[in-house]
C-alpha cells in the first residue's frame, strides 16, 4: 500500500512539474525563420504566444545580417492592443509595443496558440550564401529604458518571457530555364528565340 501512494505521489509531482514548465515556457515571442533565395523581399513573422489574455506587448529587436533594406510594420491581422508604438532605435534595432486604450475602448487580446503581432520585410543581399539574425535584445537610455516583456490582463503584471530568436538563410538556388513552346521550321530558315 505504502508503494503505491509512493508511486502516485511521485507521479502527481511529474504531473505538476511538466505542467509548470510548459506553462512557463508558453509564454514567448518567436522570430520566424526561413530559407530564401538571394535578392528576394522576405516576410518574417513575429509570433507572440501566451496562454490566456494580455493586455500589452513590448517587443525589442536588432537583426543584422546580409540584406540590402529593411521595414518593420504591426501584422494586418492583429487587430487588438490598439495604443501602439514602431520605433526604429537605429543600427538595426527596433521597438514594438502594443496596449490597450487608455479610454476603455480596447480588449484584452487572446494570445492562446500564438498571434503574429508583427512583420519584418527584409530585401536580402546580394550573395550566393549568407544568414539574417534577428535576436531579441533592450535598450537603456534616452528617451526609452526596455526589453522585451508581456503584460497580463488580470492581474496587470509582467510576465517572464522567452525570445526565440530567427534567423533568415540565403541560399543560391539554381537557376531554372524557361524555353519556348514546340515549332515548325522550314529547311534553311533563320529561327531565333528567346530562352529566359
Amino acid at each position: 500500500m505504502q508503494k503505491r501512494t509512493l508511486y502516485i505521489s511521485l507521479l502527481l509531482v511529474s504531473c505538476l512539474l511538466l505542467f509548470g514548465f510548459s506553462y512557463a515556457s508558453a509564454q514567448t515571442v518567436t522570430f520566424q525563420p526561413k530559407t530564401v533565395s538571394r535578392c528576394d523581399t522576405t516576410v518574417v513573422n513575429i509570433t507572440v504566444e501566451n496562454p490566456g489574455e494580455l493586455s500589452a506587448v513590448e517587443i525589442i529587436f536588432e537583426a543584422s545580417g546580409d540584406y540590402s533594406s529593411m521595414s518593420v510594420d504591426f501584422a494586418g491581422g492583429f487587430t487588438g492592443l490598439t495604443n501602439r508604438v514602431n520605433q526604429d532605435l537605429g543600427a538595426g534595432k527596433y521597438r514594438m509595443a502594443a496596449m490597450k486604450a487608455t479610454d476603455g475602448g480596447d480588449a484584452c487580446v487572446d494570445f492562446t496558440g500564438g498571434v503574429v503581432v508583427g512583420e519584418i520585410t527584409f530585401v536580402t543581399a546580394d550573395v550566393c550564401d549568407g544568414i539574417i539574425d534577428v535576436i531579441g535584445s533592450s535598450v537603456t537610455g534616452g528617451e526609452v529604458t526596455a526589453a522585451t516583456n508581456l503584460v497580463g490582463c488580470d492581474p496587470i503584471a509582467g510576465i517572464a518571457t522567452t525570445v526565440v530568436p530567427g534567423s533568415v538563410t540565403i541560399a543560391n538556388r539554381p537557376p531554372s530555364i524557361t524555353c519556348p513552346d514546340s515549332m515548325t521550321v522550314e529547311w534553311g530558315d533563320v529561327v531565333e528565340f528567346d530562352v529566359e
